[in-house]
């Protein structure tokens, strides 16, 4: 096809394309983070107005001297000043405080804001972009909301003379007032800046630094409790610190009235005659306590440290424990522990507090491979039984190795499926077998578990697994449609025993994303798949694509629903931009999936594309709440803290274009020690709560790196968990922390 022909086509399928996804090339220039169309705005006795600038889909700037603001017709442009450079991100915008006397209390208000972008290449048809957003709200009289003061440090311990770091940009304001700082940090000292650096003289025992907040109309505070290094001895020096433990600190179940006990051991690793380690202990959470809380420890000695769950009430419960130490290595570290009050059956932390069972991936050493396991709502776990067999081809032809339930799977290469044979190696050399547990030290040829790329589940007992390529070999290959991975299903019995397990399709190399919806298959239930295609007419500059795809869980029959899914954001069939996407999520009815795409930030697939969050940063993942908003969870650190982070967007939030997530205040954090090093969010999922099942109840599960305390704290002890959110249904955007579930990191979360 003639370029100019296909750049004509091009442009007509951009045009047929809703216009929210045409008009968002400029959108992006401008996103309004307050007030919106769909809450009244609150008059407490001001309205604020937030807006943040951005750039194009092809990075062009928004040029900040250019924007202007009407209020109810009048020039308020005057108003507006720049954004904090600790706000929101960094991201720059402008900020009004519109006074009572300015605006129409219990009426309606229309704001109109324009900007427009810096100019455009040569080339270009027109020089400039505009952003125009339109908002039209209603002002009701209002409370003021009291500030929420968070603050953190960059370290456990006081060291005379070297500055700690401290952090107050956590802190955040419901109603988005402007914040005023204020730190005193338990010696004399003060500050008035958001992130203040500040040095302590020798310090003994313990101090506390707090931040209050103001916004004007109310106030908060926070600490930060910090201790001083133990002093040594006369004529000692400082030893080396290591903490051990036979495993994590988790408890499970233990009875009200009962308690459990975990050991650890603080050992001194310094020979040296003069060396010495003095230690003190902090447990943070109730139900919890440690024996000794001190500790003085010569060369190479060590001691054991008893840590305690008694629990009071009944549920989860967790502690953060600190340890500081007169050390050379490390001075002080952090981990966690966690405990459920109550009984539980056997293999239970606890429950996971959602109404059905999720799924999940681990890495199973016994039956070598990646096994998808189940989480029970009762909180157990069992393997859910992801193995299939493999293809045998006459004289080991393509297609030999294959994964495959029944011989239909095989005979595109014209083999069959094998379902037992004999160890290849090892004490049962020769002997049958149908898995590798019959084979000790070997492997059994005719078994393998299907490795999991992506995973979703139904409600109807059926998960789904998109594996790795190289389980199929396409008998047919081209470089453009090669077929190499494998999409199955696989149903539950009431016992959770494999009943069924069927090859829905095989779909292309490269192919990594799937999600569905909660519908059974014989009620007409669909996977959702990103499938990759190599592109190479000539035409274009393009190479690749990624076409959205419905599969039946029935029968496995497709139809296409975008042959590029990156179209959503107005990306037309030449641009030289190939965004794929990072992840797709589906609401439990289908009529709501989401999409994050690596350059493109999150945008909503149906019911009609929508551009939700301007970026995303990695590591970010997302699920769909019952009521259709957006979920994503990230992680960020400071100092010695890391902090999960749970947000939820409706549509309703977008209306004026893409927020941008440094505007966006999370609806609920949990913070875990992370000793320096970073904290990542491996797994999201989100399902109905076992005592409201159209409330949200989100699992987010978490771990933390070893920077800072290798050799120093232990593999087991360095933290991970998964953590449940409450999302309440008919409560906006909001959500709150629900408790640590489990001490264990499990990745690829799904209901």
């Amino acid at each position: 096809m003639p370029l100019r022909v296909a750049t004509v086509i091009a442009a007509c399928l951009a045009l047929a394309l809703p216009a929210e996804a045409r008009r968002d090339k400029f959108d992006q220039l401008m996103q309004v983070v307050t007030p919106t169309a769909d809450a009244p705005a609150s008059a407490h006795p001001h309205v604020n107005v937030v807006v943040l600038f951005g750039s194009t889909i092809d990075g062009v700037g928004a040029d900040e001297a250019t924007f202007q603001a009407r209020l109810n017709g009048e020039d308020v442009t005057a108003l507006f000043v720049p954004t904090a450079a600790n706000e929101f991100g960094g991201v720059a915008g402008r900020r009004a405080t519109l006074e009572a006397a300015a605006i129409r209390l219990g009426g309606r208000n229309r704001l109109k804001l324009t900007v427009r972008s810096q100019p455009f290449p040569k080339g270009r048809r027109t020089r400039t972009g505009r952003d125009k957003d339109k908002i039209k709200f209603v002002a009701e009289e209002a409370e003021n909301q009291p500030p929420v003061a968070v603050a953190t440090a960059d370290t456990d311990i006081i060291f005379p003379g070297l500055p700690v770091q401290f952090d107050g940009t956590g802190s955040l304001d419901p109603d988005l007032d402007p914040l005023e700082y204020a730190w005193t940090f338990g010696d004399g000292g003060t500050s008035s800046e958001v992130r203040p650096e500040y040095s302590y003289g020798v310090v003994e025992g313990a101090v506390t630094a707090m931040l209050s907040v103001s916004d004007g109309g109310g106030t908060s505070t926070a600490s930060i409790p910090l201790r001083g290094e133990p002093p040594l001895d006369e004529g000692r020096t400082k030893g080396v610190l290591q903490v051990t433990s036979s495993g994590p600190l988790e408890f499970a179940a233990v009875p009200v009235g009962e308690q459990g006990q975990r050991t650890l051991t603080i050992t001194n690793l310094d020979p040296t005659l003069t060396s010495q380690l003095k230690v003190e202990v902090e447990v943070r959470g109730a139900g919890f306590s440690a024996s000794p809380l001190t500790l003085d420890l010569g060369p190479s000695e060590s001691a054991p440290l008893t840590l305690t769950f008694a629990p009071g009430v009944a549920g989860h419960a967790d502690a953060k424990i600190a340890i500081v130490a007169s050390a050379s290595n490390r001075a002080a570290v952090s981990t966690m522990a966690h405990g459920f009050g109550g009984t539980a059956p056997p293999g239970s932390n606890g429950p996971s507090l959602a109404a059905r069972t999720a799924f999940y991936v681990k890495l199973d050493a016994e039956r070598r491979g990646l096994a998808v396991n189940g989480l029970r709502p009762d909180g157990t776990h069992f393997f859910a039984d992801n193995g299939v067999n493999t293809c045998v081809v006459p004289g080991g032809g393509a297609g030999t190795g294959d994964a495959c339930v029944v011989d239909a799977d095989c005979a595109a290469n014209g083999g069959t499926c094998q379902r037992s044979s004999t160890c290849s190696s090892g004490a049962n050399a020769g002997q049958p077998c149908t898995t590798h547990a019959d084979c000790p030290s070997s492997l059994c040829p005719s078994f393998t578990l299907l490795d999991p790329e992506d995973i979703c589940a139904d409600a109807d007992r059926n998960y789904y697994i998109l594996s790795e390529e190289g389980t199929f070999t396409d008998p047919n290959f081209n470089a453009a449609t090669e077929r190499a991975a494998t999409l199955l299903r696989v149903t539950l019995g009431s016992n959770d025993a494999v009943v069924a397990r069927q090859v829905l399709d095989r779909p292309t190399e490269e192919t990594t994303n799937l999600t569905c919806d909660g519908l059974a298959p014989s009620a007409g239930g669909r996977l959702f798949v990103a499938e990759y295609f190599n592109v190479d007419d000539g035409a274009c500059f393009r190479t690749e694509r990624e076409a959205f795809t419905a599969v039946r869980k029935s029968n496995g029959s497709q139809q296409v629903l975008l042959s590029r899914l990156d179209s959503v954001q107005g990306i037309d069939e030449c641009n030289d931009i190939e965004d794929a996407s990072a992840s797709v999520a589906s609401s439990r009815d289908g009529g709501t999936i989401y999409a994050t795409f690596d350059i493109g930030g999150a945008w909503r697939v149906r019911p009609s594309p929508l551009h939700f969050l301007s970026s995303l940063a990695d590591g970010e993942v997302l699920d769909v709440h019952p009521d259709g908003a957006l979920l994503y969870a990230n992680a960020t650190d400071s100092g010695t803290e890391g902090r999960i982070h749970v947000y939820k967007v409706s549509a309703s939030r977008v209306s004026t274009g893409p927020l941008p997530v440094a505007g966006l205040a999370p609806c609920a954090t949990f913070r875990v020690p992370n000793n320096g090093g970073r904290t990542f969010v491996v797994g999201l999922a989100t399902e109905g709560s076992a005592d409201h099942p159209t409330d949200g109840m989100i699992l987010v599960s978490f771990l933390t790196s070893a920077s800072g305390v290798s050799g120093v704290l232990g593999p087991e002890l360095r933290v991970r968990g998964v953590a449940a959110f409450r999302a309440p249904a008919g409560a906006g955007d909001t959500c709150s922390f629900a408790g640590l579930l489990t001490m264990d990191a499990i990745e690829q979360l799904s209901f």
